[in-house]
């Protein structure tokens, strides 16, 4: 049946390049995503970085510094919309 919500568990590794850019690879399908993705917001408590690509849609990444609550969000081009959630390490 269609909009059934899939659950599943996926690691990735998230760096920063000289605090402007932040790369996300994705251990799943062995790749960085692309483009990186620039940081807008960064404080004591929060980093938020987003990256616009032509050909697949929005990204979003949000990074409790405090506690390592980690959101990342992709808004596909086709409409679809897809939530990472967890902790980073």
């Amino acid at each position: 049946m269609d909009n059934q919500w899939e659950e599943k568990y996926v690691k990735f590794t998230i760096s920063s390049l000289g605090n402007k850019k932040i790369k996300v690879y994705d251990h799943e399908i062995e790749s960085y995503y692309t483009p990186e993705m620039t940081i807008v917001f960064t404080d004591q408590k929060m980093i938020n970085a987003v990256s616009i690509s032509d050909y697949s849609g929005l990204e979003g990444l949000s990074i409790n510094k405090k506690n390592g609550y980690t959101q990342l969000i992709f808004l596909h081009s086709n409409g679809g919309t897809t939530v990472h959630f967890g902790f980073c390490k």
